[in-house]
């Protein structure tokens, strides 16, 4: 059984791209991931994938004006993470960290690995 042609997207034809915004490092990034409205229900995923011979993490995320503007926030790695969460904290000053294991007092934030990266990211 395949999908029908009328639900399948063809990546080609998508026109708008998010307005791409680098940050500084992991700790920012994950420090804008906090949301003072839902401070216990981190609703983040971040996105990881390959990118001129380094690896790009981010998240996306949206401002709504007449229109909604949608950003990609990132961050840009020497190597690939190899764990998939980021493990990061509000309170103390450790550094963000990429783990397979929780420990208490800590956030973390799911990381979904893409095979490469999609113009949709506003990546050139």
């Amino acid at each position: 059984m395949s999908i029908p042609s009328n639900f399948t997207i063809n990546p080609k034809r998508i026109k708008d791209k998010f307005i791409p915004i680098e940050v500084a490092d992991l700790d920012s990034l994950a420090r804008l991931t906090y949301d003072p409205e839902l401070p216990d229900e981190p609703d983040v995923t971040l996105f990881l994938f390959p990118h001129k011979k380094k690896w790009v993490i981010g998240y996306i995320t949206s401002i709504d004006f007449d229109d909604v503007v949608y950003f990609f926030n990132y961050v840009k790695l020497d190597k690939e993470p190899t764990k998939p969460f980021l493990q990061y904290s509000l309170q103390n000053d450790k550094d963000s960290i990429f783990t397979d294991s929780f420990r208490h007092d800590y956030r973390y934030l799911p990381v979904i690995k893409l095979k490469r990266c999609h113009k949709i990211f506003g990546l050139s």
